[in-house]
């Protein structure tokens, strides 16, 4: 799916990731379960994202 159709949401997670974020944070943030968290990063890209203890 091209990043235009891709929910706001959805793109703040990595590019909070890439801040430095860890993923409980992330989620407390965006008001989002960490499971969620992991999965819009799994759905963005698929191999590599979704970092066990983060």
């Amino acid at each position: 799916m091209p990043s235009a159709r891709r929910p706001r949401r959805e793109l703040a997670v990595p590019r909070m990731l890439s801040s430095g974020y860890r993923n409980r944070v992330i989620a407390q943030k965006l008001v989002l379960s960490e499971l969620t968290v992991k999965s819009h990063m799994w759905r963005i890209h698929p191999r590599g994202w979704a970092r066990k203890g983060r």
